[in-house]
């Protein structure tokens, strides 16, 4: 038979008890894991006229609403491109920098009612997520609207009243809401954070108003979900601790120096990346390079199967639908990531394991895999593992796998692809605890054969 063993060999007898927990939707939040981006503004319909920007406003006068001509516009479209990718969630760029609001707000007139489509994009976007079940989530940064300051020259006060008022519409019209993404938060003003003053210090106003009018609605990139500072490629961060010692109370932002095995606050973390690569275009543009499939098989593992979230951008171009090129690649990673994770070689799960004693798994003398899947419980006793390695013991002797093997941190979620195993007896992930920890417990250990695309 083929064990797996679990050992923590490194612990104390510290108590762990004063680590915090990852809140309800915090915790769905990361066992969902992947979102997929929809930029789709004014700024789409920029990119055959002279003014072509991927940020309306900025450094440019505002956009008209008369260019706003979708000829083909598909909300389910959107949406099953993010069922057929994996996605869980999908966020649309319902009000972005330039402040062009894709649903008829009675705060601002730079809405779609004055354009040559006059419809509620949001609500046709919100139908479309309730049909497919799939979470709804808006781009909508309260520090950003450059009709607002550059156009209506609105004073600070009037700019956070309005913005509220743009934010209360979104979450009490078209609730329930799964998240709000905030750009460029938790700064002032400057640059893309187009607005006349007011912040940082307005951004505890929004947070207030948010989880008063939709409590279970999480703010991240905000205070719910920091950004994984792995900048905008896809590549997310490693190691990855989810606690942070934070001071800033109700803005909860963590500086990338402070995260660590313990602290105040607990945070799941994000990445990002469009399609369009390489050049970082997240509007779309004609004639531009992407992603393939195996492309984004990549940035997926090396940002979910790291411990992160992967947020991953797939633009409408100027009909209103994603090119067909961009879902024929990513429904090819998903159908690729389906077949890899429909079923285990083997597994276990909910095991609580003292440091120094093992955990084991049982597979069957023919077994083979090539993947495996660690995830801890961060509810009870938390993360806890801060390296580990992987043996195998072939005709009685154990040798450590290197190839593919990330070693660090498990926490939510680590992938290791490694070298085809067959023919050995056990197999074992040996972690290492830090101190003031005195035991783990696994929610998952699984392997599989991959099937990547």
């Amino acid at each position: 038979m083929l064990r797996i063993w679990l050992l923590c060999i490194v612990c104390t007898t510290h108590t762990i008890a004063t680590r915090p927990q990852p809140t309800q939707r915090q915790m769905e939040f990361m066992d969902m894991g992947f979102t997929q981006f929809m930029h789709y503004n004014l700024a789409t319909y920029s990119m055959t006229t002279k003014h072509r920007t991927q940020h309306n406003c900025y450094r440019a006068p505002c956009l008209s609403p008369s260019i706003f001509k979708p000829t083909n516009l598909s909300t389910d479209q959107w949406v099953s491109a993010a069922k057929q990718m994996g996605a869980g969630e999908i966020c649309l760029t319902a009000h972005h920098e330039g402040g062009f609001c894709l649903w008829p707000s009675k705060y601002t007139n730079y809405t779609v009612m004055a354009s040559p489509y006059p419809h509620d994009i949001v609500k046709m976007f919100v139908d479309s997520c309730r049909k497919y079940d799939i979470r709804p989530c808006f781009y909508m940064g309260p520090n950003a609207d450059g009709y607002l300051t550059k156009v209506m020259k609105v004073s600070p006060k009037k700019f956070i009243e309005l913005q509220l008022g743009m934010t209360k519409e979104l979450l009490t019209n078209y609730g329930p809401i799964s998240r709000l993404w905030w750009d460029h938060y938790p700064r002032g003003c400057g640059r893309l954070a187009m607005c006349p003053g007011g912040f940082p210090d307005g951004w505890t106003q929004f947070i207030k108003e948010v989880r008063s009018l939709s409590p279970n609605t999480l703010m991240g990139t905000g205070p719910d979900v920091e950004h994984s500072h792995g900048g905008e490629s896809g590549d997310g961060s490693y190691p990855i601790w989810n606690y942070c010692n934070i001071s800033d109370g109700i803005v909860r932002h963590c500086d990338k120096e402070k995260w660590g095995p313990f602290g105040n606050s607990f945070q799941p973390r994000e990445a990002d990346a469009t399609i369009q690569n390489p050049g970082d275009r997240w509007f779309w543009e004609p004639n531009v390079p992407f992603w393939n499939a195996s492309q984004i098989w990549k940035h997926y593992f090396e940002t979910v199967g790291r411990g992160d979230n992967f947020i991953f951008n797939l633009p409408p171009d100027e009909t209103g639908q994603i090119p067909e090129r961009y879902v024929k690649a990513v429904t090819e990673f998903g159908n690729a990531l389906r077949a890899t994770f429909h079923t285990a070689v083997a597994n276990i799960s909910g095991a609580v394991t003292n440091c120094g004693s093992p955990t084991t798994l049982m597979l069957g003398k023919d077994a083979e895999f090539d993947t495996v899947l660690l995830r801890e419980d961060l509810m009870n006793p938390g993360q806890s593992v801060e390296q580990y390695k992987l043996e195998i013991l072939v005709d009685g002797k154990w040798n450590q796998i290197s190839q593919g093997v990330h070693g660090k941190t498990i926490g939510n979620r680590v992938v290791d692809f490694i070298p085809m195993q067959k023919g050995g007896t056990q197999f074992r992930v040996v972690p290492t605890c830090p101190g003031g920890v005195s035991s783990y417990k696994l929610g998952v250990l699984a392997v599989f054969k991959a099937k990547p695309p």
